[in-house]
């Protein structure tokens, strides 16, 4: 498994961090305190409006407020970009509790300069705790960069023309968050965690989130994406060209104007190819998303379907885990685009996952079937108010207690910061919930524990055996001798096996059909371990 959804935390302060200035006790605007400022210094800003659009000018320092973004804001006044990172900037610049809004006049209004809330260009910078309103471009956009972005709420970003003059998709661009593009020189990918990415509205490329070629193992977790719009593709998500790991978020009631009413993903692809999972769908609840018609499309044979996930490429290396994906639509739930299937050698994995859709298919396109297909469900998740945004689940839901605890990308706390694994319905073993929260229960105590496996040979003609060898560890890399090991091919289970008493469970199969064949073992747990999933292991025939 080459992703995961582990964040990248921020940065400590720097050792050497010398002055405070005040804003405006020390320096009249927030742009006299950076100039003012040298590495490690914190530009600390009193409430107030600001009426400016400044520039980090490549400064490792940190611009923050005093009184918290409801009381301190930076207007743009209508100018451009009102914050920009520009030269270069690292982790180490920071921007953080403030209300950045007004970087140009509403529509129809027509501007010749660049329009953002916050601009990342080539840089790396530090974005918390800010609320970005009313920007007529991106809330953020990270052009050929990185950023940590956490705790942010954006909201009320229209990158959509003005309806009198709209003719369909003709241009390219998303709303609330954008980034393109992946730097030679920034090895940090972006994260974009806890934010809250409401009511933007999008021309044509994501509503809440746009990825176009985003770095590689870009994280997106334990976000609220609800309520946008996007009146060409990816209501609430948008990712193309890239491998984005998507935990635990919460993806509700946005809509799309063609395929993907709550999140448009499609990754790098390889004609006919199957691999390792290298894009991971965990844990999350997608949820009442849908799909209106956008008439100026329609004659453009734009593909319409996916209510809640559409898929329209590349699927072979992407793995759902544990999510809650509930659809009443009378578009298929989850759909893979048929154009495209010659592009894969294999359907997209579902293991551990309620799929279900009230007013229509759960799967559409070619993707019918799906590989792994483990422990998957089609039943009322029993959320106890969906329509005041509360998905935490109820006593009795068929969604606790009903997940995978080995599942990759699995965070270690819900939604909400609880242990992810809690045993709320007595069971002999604690067992992770599907979706974004955790039941209360009895937490997981058991020892971690790392699962080894081997193929030998790993190239070899048809009808040739192969012996796979699983070796289950626990945390002081004593060998486990109770438990046992499901050997799976794409996620499908081809033999189950208990260890031996070396910890060890071996087997022979002859039966690969001619191609790759992409290996794991899983090992299922016991009263004192926690399961574990070994990587991935090729055997060509």
């Amino acid at each position: 498994l080459t992703i995961s959804c582990v964040l990248i935390g921020l940065l400590a302060a720097p050792a050497w961090a010398q002055k405070t200035i005040n804003v405006p006790g020390d320096a009249a605007t927030i742009q006299a305190g950076i100039s003012a400022a040298s590495g490690g210094d914190t530009v600390l800003v009193a409430p107030g409006t600001y009426v400016e659009n400044i520039d980090f000018v490549g400064k490792a320092i940190t611009v923050t407020s005093s009184g918290g973004p409801a009381v301190t804001t930076i207007d743009g006044g209508q100018k451009g970009i009102v914050v920009n990172f520009a030269n270069n900037e690292t982790r180490a610049s920071v921007i953080n509790g403030f209300t950045i809004t007004n970087d140009a006049p509403p529509l129809p209004t027509q501007v010749t300069f660049y329009t953002d809330g916050i601009f990342v260009g080539g840089a790396n910078p530090t974005i918390t705790n800010n609320i970005i309103t009313k920007n007529r471009s991106y809330g953020i956009e990270v052009s050929f960069g990185s950023a940590y972005i956490s705790g942010n709420t954006i909201t009320d970003t229209n990158t959509a023309s003005d309806p009198r003059f709209d003719y369909g998709c003709d241009y390219d661009d998303g709303a609330g968050i954008h980034v393109q593009g992946t730097s030679n020189s920034i090895t940090e990918p972006p994260v974009i965690d806890h934010n809250t990415i409401e009511q933007n509205l999008g021309h044509c490329l994501g509503g809440g989130v746009a990825l176009y070629a985003a770095p590689t193992s870009t994280v997106i977790s334990n976000n609220i994406i609800a309520n946008n719009q996007s009146l060409g593709f990816g209501g609430g998500l948008y990712e193309v060209n890239g491998s984005v790991s998507l935990c635990q978020n919460l993806i509700y009631n946005n809509v799309s104007g063609v395929a993907g009413g709550g999140v448009y993903l499609s990754m790098g692809s390889d004609n006919e190819a199957t691999g390792p999972l290298t894009v991971l769908v965990t844990n999350n609840t997608i949820y009442g998303n849908t799909i209106s018609v956008n008439p100026l499309l329609v004659n453009g044979n734009f593909w319409i379907d996916g209510s809640q996930v559409a898929l329209p490429g590349y699927v072979s290396q992407l793995g759902f885990f544990n999510n809650l994906i509930i659809a009443n639509s009378s578009y298929s739930a989850i759909a893979c685009l048929e154009a495209y299937q010659y592009l894969s050698g294999a359907p997209p994995v579902v293991v551990n996952s309620d799929v279900r859709n009230t007013g229509g298919a759960a799967y559409g396109g070619w993707c019918t079937s799906p590989a792994g297909n483990t422990g998957n469900i089609s039943a009322d998740p029993k959320f106890k108010n969906p329509s005041s945004g509360d998905f935490h689940l109820q006593a009795g839901s068929p969604a606790i207690d009903t997940g995978f605890n080995a599942a990759p990308g699995l965070l270690g706390t819900d939604f909400d910061g609880n242990p992810r694994i809690q045993n709320a319905t007595g069971a002999s073993e604690p067992i992770v919930d599907m979706g974004a929260y955790e039941a209360s229960g009895a937490p997981e105590s058991r020892t971690t524990s790392q699962t080894t496996l081997t193929a030998q040979p790993e190239t070899v003609f048809y009808g040739q055996p192969v012996t796979l060898s699983a070796a289950v560890t626990d945390s002081s890399s004593s060998p486990i001798l109770q438990g046992t090991v499901k050997f799976m091919d794409d996620w499908s289970v081809i033999q189950q096996l208990p260890l031996n008493n070396s910890g060890v469970a071996t087997m022979s199969t002859s039966s690969f059909g001619v191609g790759p064949h992409w290996l794991v073992a899983s090992f299922d747990g016991n009263t004192v371990d926690q399961p574990d999933i070994s990587t991935t292991s090729e055997v060509l025939v």
